[in-house]
């Protein structure tokens, strides 16, 4: 579940901040077992995450700096907590606050799983290394064929969405960050799966957590069936500039920031020259009675399952654009 949105809160922090070199931060994620702060410093101003853990820890981390991501460095909390020290990363540039955004989103969401402390450390420790290789080593993150047609979906939905007026949505999309829904609000959360077989019989459900409404007022699941058409304007370089088009300018930073860290660039754009073309699409409102495995299901110690589920067996809690809309308009929007 979406539970604080970074950028909102570091636009305020900015917002704030006066063109002195002052720092400001703010405590955030207060369920993690130790104190986390974002802020801002510098001119021109660079992000950062403030990560507390216990002293003994410190040695277990190792400070670092990747020009083209962030910086990693070990010091003392900014807000004093004996026994504590401070896991500070930062924007290597004002250039990369978008992305080091997605970057602290992601590591702040494994952090928020953990109740174990030596969990919590080495989930802490390989969010970093994952984040550090990635910007160390840009090259070669072409994406594979299935990432491509998972990520037209995804970005299909957004267009249609947008087209509806909801303009909120690219927000709600969560992109590199793996979360059990690709789309999250406060209220709402839409899981998108999309297939290039021949019919729309089955779908991938990747874990017990991804068809359970149990935390929302409404979860749908939304299915694209494409197929190949290697016209230009059916390439996903064509669809990725259509849907910026749609957004504000602060939407279209973070858009292009969480497509950065799919591993997607802008400027590799001829190494992806296939088509695809939505064929059929279906929705579907998760409720009682839907088929589908939840944890309240499984015995005592199986976790993270994955099944196919047969979409002949959904028929009756097809739903439509309207619902959808409708679902949005009232839980994120407030309207009635």
């Amino acid at each position: 579940m979406k539970n604080d949105n970074l950028n909102t809160i570091w636009m305020e922090i900015e917002s704030n901040r006066d063109h002195s070199k002052n720092i400001l931060q703010r405590m955030i994620y207060v369920h993690l077992l130790w104190r986390a702060y974002i802020g801002c410093s510098g001119i021109p101003s660079r992000r950062f995450l403030t990560l507390e853990i216990p002293y003994d820890k410190k040695n277990e981390f190792s400070s670092f700096i990747v020009p083209q991501g962030f910086t990693l460095s070990i010091g003392k909390p900014s807000v004093d907590h004996n026994g504590y020290a401070a896991c500070i990363l930062q924007a290597a540039s004002s250039d990369q606050n978008d992305v080091f955004t997605v970057v602290a989103q992601d590591i702040l969401e494994e952090l928020s799983k953990q109740s174990d402390v030596g969990k919590y450390i080495s989930v802490l420790k390989n969010r970093i290394i994952k984040w550090r290789d990635f910007f160390r080593n840009p090259s070669g993150n072409k994406l594979s064929n299935k990432a491509v047609i998972g990520l037209i979906g995804e970005l299909t939905f957004i267009r249609k969405m947008h087209e509806a007026g909801m303009d909120i949505i690219s927000e709600l999309w969560n992109g590199p960050i793996k979360a059990a829904q690709d789309f999250q609000g406060i209220h709402t959360a839409f899981e998108i799966k999309t297939s290039g077989m021949h019919s729309l019989d089955y779908v991938h459900i990747s874990s017990e957590e991804q068809l359970d409404e149990g935390n929302w007022n409404a979860l749908f699941l939304i299915v694209y069936r494409v197929e190949r058409n290697d016209a230009v304007e059916n390439m996903l370089p064509v669809l990725i500039e259509n849907v910026a088009k749609l957004l504000s300018e602060q939407q279209r930073l973070n858009y292009y920031a969480k497509l950065t860290c799919l591993g997607y660039s802008r400027k590799d754009k001829a190494l992806y020259n296939k088509g695809y073309i939505i064929k059929e699409q279906k929705a579907y409102l998760i409720k009682k009675g839907f088929p589908r495995v939840l944890k309240t299901d499984l015995p005592q110690g199986i976790t993270n399952i994955s099944y196919q589920l047969s979409l002949q067996n959904c028929e009756k809690y097809i739903s439509g654009q309207d619902d959808i809309v409708a679902a949005i308009k009232e839980y994120e929007n407030g309207e009635n």
